[in-house]
């Protein structure tokens, strides 16, 4: 698979969006949107500005328009590369995402969290955006709010 970089794809580029993954009919009419005109929403062209939490050399770390049901806060962290798989980034690349896990817990004064990543074809990884991305999870934890978390993992085509 093609690893272009920005905003816009080629015409070899597969399709940018899973929609039997999204979570509800705004979340899949935007990416229908966004993919009729080739746009990745995580790549930093199109990273909505007033959504960004830290930014370093290789990451950005971004408020989650569609959390998962049960979470206090979730965050996107997004590498500047698009690519599929953490194996595809550099060690540098790598190295900064943790830096930006710091910075989150520093700044919303975080002190239990979730991470989930998802690797690979996201046909079959639950994913619904062609991009790497880090889901940051923080759960409820007010009893009358609390409900699990249910990040998934795996899915057919």
């Amino acid at each position: 698979m093609s690893s272009p970089t920005g905003s816009q794809f080629t015409s070899e580029t597969k399709m940018l969006y899973n929609l039997g993954n999204s979570r509800g009919e705004e979340q899949s009419r935007r990416m229908q949107n966004l993919e009729s005109q080739g746009i990745c929403i995580f790549c930093q062209k199109s990273l909505s500005k007033d959504k960004i939490v830290y930014r370093n050399h290789a990451w950005t770390a971004i408020y989650n328009d569609f959390p998962y049901r049960g979470t206090k806060l979730h965050l996107i962290i997004v590498p500047d590369s698009h690519v599929d798989d953490m194996s595809k980034l550099t060690a540098y690349e790598q190295s900064g995402l943790w830096k930006v896990i710091d910075e989150c817990k520093e700044i919303f004064d975080i002190t239990y969290y979730g991470i989930g990543i998802r690797n690979g074809d996201f046909r079959y990884n639950g994913g619904t955006i062609y991009h790497l991305h880090i889901h940051l999870i923080v759960g409820e934890d007010d009893p009358k709010l609390y409900q699990d978390v249910r990040l998934r993992l795996s899915s057919l085509p």
